[in-house]
C-alpha cells in the first residue's frame, strides 16, 4: 500500500481520494473524536446530531460551548451538518464526499480559532478545515490525543520538524483549542468495582486502534485502491465477506460492535439492538474480535490487514497495562540510568506498576493475549522516557514478572532499598550495564509462579534469602 503523506490545506475529497496508510491512521484519528462528540450530544445532552436543533436546544448547547455563542440558530445548524459529513467520511474508509463550507462560516471558524491552515480551498472544506471543526466541538481533555493523531509525521507532509519540533507545535494547537472548546471532561460509565482510571485509559485506548480493525476489515474484503462517491455500507462489507462466517448471526455481530462503536458508546454504557437494551462490554467486544479473527484466518493471505490491526490492538491493551513495569525497571536495573536520589521513588512506582496491571477491568488483558498471535511480543519504551533518549526493547514469547514484597532485604549494584516491595520484568540488557539484585542478575532469577496471564505474562513470587 502506497504511503503518500497528506496536505493538510488540501481539501477533504482529494485528501481521501486514494486509499493509503495515511488515509488510513487519519480516519482513525477522527472517527474516535467524532464519536466522542456524537455521544456527548446524545448522553448529556439528550441531543440526536442528526436532527435539526431548536432555540432551546441552541441554548442547552452554548452553555458548554461558549466560544461558539455568536453563532446563530442557523448557523449553528450548518456546523453539524458540516460535522456530520465529517463524520460520515470518517466512518467508512471508502467515502470521500465534498463539503462545502461557506465564506460566512468559514469567517466564523476563523474568528474562534485562528486557524494553523486554510480551513477551505474554493468553497470545499479542507483536512485541516475537518480538524479545526472537530478540535472546537471536542472537550478540553480530548484535544491533546487528537492533535499528536493528527498532527503527525505518519499522515501530513508539515512544514516542521520532527521530534521536539514537531512537539512544541503540537502543544501550541493543543493550547489553543483548550481555551475555545467545550469545557470539562468526558463521561463514561463507571460500574461498582471497577476503577475509573482503567475504564478511562480503556476507552482512550479504544479510540486509538479499534477503528484500524474495521478499516482493515473494509480494505481486504473490498480491495479496492481509491475512494467511490457511492461508496458501500458496512453491512454490505459483510454480506461480500459472508463465506468467512459461520453463520448470518456471526456476521450480525460484527455490525453491532462496530455501529455501536462508532456511535460513540463506549465501556458499560447502555444501547439498543433492535428493541433490546444491551451493555458494551469488553466480553462482548473481545467474542466478537476473536470471532473475526477465526473467520479472517480461513483466507488469512487476503485478510492479513484486518489480522494485524487485531494484533496491534492486543499490543496495545498490553501494553497499556504492563509497559510501565518494563520502563521502571530498565530505570532500576540499566547503570546507565541510575541515580541514587531516585532509587527509592523508582522501587515504590515499580510497584505501582504492578498494582496498575492487575487493576484491570475483568478479562480485558487475559483477551488482549488470546487475541495476540505473533511469536514473539516486543515491549518497546520510547527514548523519551529515559534520560539518556535512548531507545529499549524487551523480545519475548513469555514477559517474567518478579516480586519482591514482605520487607526483604534487597541490594541493587551499590544500593539498597528501605522499600517493602519491589517488582522487577525480566527486560532484555547487555550484563554490561545490568546491576545485580542481591548477586544475580535478571536472567539467573526464579520463584514460585502465583500467576500466569495466557501464558505469555508469568508472575513469579521471590524470596531474596533463597533468590535462585
Amino acid at each position: 500500500m502506497r504511503n503518500d503523506l497528506l496536505f493538510p490545506e488540501e481539501t477533504f475529497r482529494r485528501s481521501y481520494s486514494m486509499i493509503t496508510e495515511p488515509v488510513i491512521a487519519c480516519k482513525t484519528a477522527f472517527i474516535g473524536k467524532c464519536a466522542e462528540i456524537d455521544r456527548f450530544f446524545r448522553m448529556t445532552l439528550d441531543i440526536d446530531i442528526r436532527t435539526e436543533l431548536n432555540e432551546d436546544q441552541l441554548s442547552l448547547v452554548l452553555h458548554y460551548y461558549p466560544s461558539l455563542s455568536s453563532l446563530n440558530l442557523s448557523q449553528f445548524n450548518h456546523l453539524m451538518q458540516i460535522f456530520l459529513l465529517i463524520r460520515n467520511d470518517n466512518a467508512h474508509l471508502y467515502a470521500n464526499d465534498p463539503i462545502y463550507v461557506n465564506d460566512a462560516m468559514a469567517l466564523s471558524l476563523s474568528s474562534v480559532v485562528r486557524p494553523f491552515f486554510p480551513i477551505t480551498k474554493g468553497d470545499e472544506l479542507t483536512l485541516y478545515g475537518a480538524f479545526h471543526v472537530v478540535a472546537l466541538l471536542s472537550n478540553m481533555i480530548s484535544v491533546w490525543p487528537f492533535a499528536v493523531n493528527f498532527f503527525t509525521s505518519k499522515i501530513l507532509r508539515l512544514h516542521v520538524g520532527s521530534g521536539k519540533e514537531l512537539n512544541d507545535f503540537q502543544i501550541k494547537v493543543e493550547k489553543t483549542f483548550q481555551e475555545k472548546c467545550r469545557r470539562g471532561k468526558p463521561t463514561y460509565s463507571y460500574p461498582e468495582g471497577i476503577g475509573k482510571n482503567a475504564i478511562n485509559y480503556m476507552n482512550l485506548t479504544l479510540q486509538t486502534t479499534l477503528s484500524k480493525v474495521f478499516f482493515g476489515f473494509e480494505k481486504d474484503t473490498l480491495n479496492l485502491h481509491y475512494a467511490k462517491s457511492d461508496y458501500v455500507s458496512f453491512r454490505e462489507v459483510t454480506d461480500k465477506a459472508s463465506y468467512l462466517f459461520d453463520s448470518v448471526n456471526d456476521e450480525e455481530k460484527l455490525i453491532e460492535l462496530r455501529n455501536a462503536w462508532y456511535h460513540g458508546f463506549c465501556l458499560y454504557d447502555i444501547y439498543e439492538q433492535y428493541g433490546v437494551r444491551k451493555t458494551f462490554t469488553l466480553d462482548m467486544m473481545f467474542s466478537t474480535l476473536l470471532l473475526l479473527q477465526r473467520a479472517c484466518l480461513k483466507n488469512r493471505n487476503r485478510y492479513w490487514d484486518v489480522l494485524k490491526a487485531m494484533d496491534d490492538f492486543a499490543i496495545a491493551i498490553m501494553h497499556f497495562y504492563c509497559l510501565r513495569i518494563v520502563e521502571v525497571t530498565y530505570k532500576i536495573i540499566d547503570s546507565r540510568l541510575t541515580k541514587k536520589e531516585k532509587f527509592e521513588s523508582r522501587i515504590f512506582n515499580s510497584w505501582v506498576a504492578y498494582k496498575n496491571m492487575r487493576d484491570t477491568i475483568p478479562g480485558s488483558l487475559e483477551n488482549a493475549v488470546s487475541l495476540y498471535r505473533s511469536h514473539d511480543v516486543k515491549w518497546t519504551v520510547k527514548g523519551s522516557r529515559f534520560d539518556d533518549r535512548k531507545l529499549r526493547q524487551t523480545t519475548c514469547q513469555i514477559l517474567r514478572v518478579f516480586l519482591f514484597n514482605g520487607g526483604q532485604d534487597i541490594q541493587i549494584g551499590d544500593l539498597r532499598t528501605n522499600g517493602k516491595n519491589l517488582c522487577l520484568a525480566d527486560v532484555d540488557l547487555p550484563q554490561e550495564y545490568q546491576l545485580k539484585v542481591n548477586g544475580f542478575y535478571l536472567r539467573e532469577l526464579h520463584g514460585r509462579p502465583i500467576e500466569n496471564i495466557g501464558d505469555r505474562i508469568v508472575v513469579y513470587e521471590v524470596d531474596c534469602r533463597n533468590i535462585h
